[in-house]
């Protein structure tokens, strides 16, 4: 275990933000004042907001304050002396559902009691509610144009224009990028929604960079098994309650293809299978081939799950052979899909948001099990960053961590975007309920993926330069020539030889 992995399991308490004072003036003789605006929770005469309610002594709760220079201050109206702060975010966040967020992020930390009103917590609160409430906090949404994450080129357009939002979304390690993003190790370190207990270190300790801690874990994706009954008409009908190990996947592979005729796959791209599947017994690896620091291909557990596809692939049980170039292959292979002829197919977990939601044509599953008893779980990681630049380091790293790891934010996020197949990097088993329900086909193998991602793996996405593009190269083209050509040492040599010149360059 690293250092920050050590520190970050520790548990001192949380430094608060420094407190702000309510002031309620009461005048003798000027009862009117009653009617007037409290500081930090205004909202119009004609609201049922509840009161905020008193301590004792007769002074209002205190709550935490926006004290670091503001980027936005409303004008002086001589009744209150309010700041207001802006945070600019890029993500995938609509400018309304951003704005609901700041809202219920300033109302959490004000800690303001909704008794007698409406629950509070994000998986009940009125939305109409919510946007009564008068925050002093706007979150703004920044487009990220063309694009679902941050990349080189809108780095540099930020960095020459000096207009870098606040918060980003980021997926992937780049030195370009991290040159303009704020660690943010010393801001959250001490942060009780990130304790051992609530996310696991490993994620968090796997999501530093070169560079520091410039990437907190906001949700993920995993890659899974999608079934398709319809090309199966004589399988046993019903779902699957446990995950299929790897032994028994390959073994009903065999019988697919041995009991249909030759219009039938078994598997549409099992080349996507390469990268994130092992078939020993290794229990330090999530992405085949991956060391940790590196790709080492001639790992037993890599050669094994390789040699296993091909004996598929010798079987007729997918579109591969040495003959078929790889995109006709891939070409080919949709056509099968769209003409319901394949039983299995491997996708990553975020594409089931665009897949029928009503439709009954798939069940989904984990990935097969492998005897390694604590096996990490492959993920894909979508991150939030703070900018170098911010005038709100402070601010900006607790609103990251509220969007990341609060379940009541989670809750709420769920509720104003679900995103069936992106999931919560927090273990609250509530959160991932609310998170799996909406997935058309889910199984009760599914079910139990929280369980599966107690070893959640993100390979090098914080530590390799453009790790996206490596992959859709080790897991398509490069895995496909694995499965294809008949001279399997000399690809892994050459798959060997080109990422260790890309390690030195």
């Amino acid at each position: 275990m690293d250092w920050f992995s050590i520190i970050w399991s520790m548990k001192k308490p949380m430094d608060k933000w420094t407190c702000r004072r309510w002031i309620l003036g009461i005048g003798i003789g000027c009862l009117a004042l009653v009617s007037l605006p409290l500081a930090g929770c205004a909202l119009p005469a004609s609201s049922n907001y509840p009161e905020i309610p008193l301590r004792s002594g007769g002074q209002q709760a205190s709550a935490p304050s926006l004290s670091e220079p503001s980027t936005t201050t409303a004008p002086d109206d001589g009744l209150t002396h309010r700041q207001r702060v802006t945070l600019r975010v890029a993500g995938p966040w609509q400018a309304d559902q951003l704005d609901l967020l700041g809202r219920y992020y300033e109302l959490t930390q004000n800690q303001v009691s909704t008794l007698g009103h409406e629950d509070s917590r994000g998986s009940h609160i009125s939305l109409d509610y919510l946007s009564a409430y008068d925050s002093d906090l706007r979150l703004v949404a920044e487009p990220l144009p063309q694009a679902e994450f941050l990349t080189d080129e809108l780095a540099r357009i930020w960095t020459a224009a000096g207009t870098w939002p606040d918060l980003v979304l980021t997926d992937h390690y780049s030195a370009l990028q991290a040159s303009q993003l704020l660690d943010l190790t010393s801001y959250l370190m001490d942060d009780k929604r990130l304790a051992a207990d609530k996310v696991s270190p490993a994620l968090l300790s796997d999501s530093q960079s070169p560079q520091g801690f410039l990437y907190l874990p906001w949700r993920l994706s995993v890659p899974v098994l999608l079934y398709h009954p319809r090309s199966v008409p004589d399988a046993v009908p019903g779902g699957f309650e446990e995950r299929p190990t790897w032994p028994e996947f390959v073994e009903q592979c065999h019988q697919l293809v041995a009991g249909s005729d030759a219009t039938q796959l078994a598997i549409a791209n099992p080349e996507a299978l390469v990268t994130v599947l092992v078939s020993g017994t290794d229990a330090h690896t999530g992405w085949a081939g991956w060391n940790g620091s590196g790709y080492d291909f001639s790992r037993p557990e890599f050669i094994s799950t390789v040699q296993a596809l091909r004996h598929l692939v010798a079987e007729g049980a997918t579109g591969i052979a040495a003959s078929i170039g790889y995109p006709d292959y891939v070409a080919a292979t949709q056509d099968k899909l769209d003409g319901h002829q394949v039983a299995y197919q491997v996708i990553d977990s975020s594409q089931l948001a665009t897949l029928d939601s009503g439709s009954p044509d798939h069940l989904v599953l984990p990935l097969p099990s492998t005897a390694a008893t604590k096996s990490p779980y492959p993920v894909r990681v979508q991150a939030l960053s703070v900018s170098k630049s911010t005038g709100q380091p402070g601010l900006a790293c607790q609103v990251a961590a509220f969007l990341a790891a609060d379940p009541d934010a989670l809750f709420l996020q769920n509720r104003l975007s679900p995103q069936p197949g992106l999931f919560p990097i927090v273990r609250d088993r509530e959160v991932w309920t609310a998170y799996l329900d909406p997935i058309s086909g889910r199984t009760g193998a599914l079910e139990k993926l929280p369980d599966l991602l107690d070893h959640p793996a993100p390979g090098g996405a914080f530590k390799v330069f453009d790790w996206p593009a490596v992959q859709r190269e080790l897991a398509g083209p490069s895995a496909y020539r694995l499965l294809a050509e008949p001279d399997v040492e000399s690809v892994i040599q050459s798959m060997q030889q080109a990422w260790d010149q890309r390690e030195e360059g």
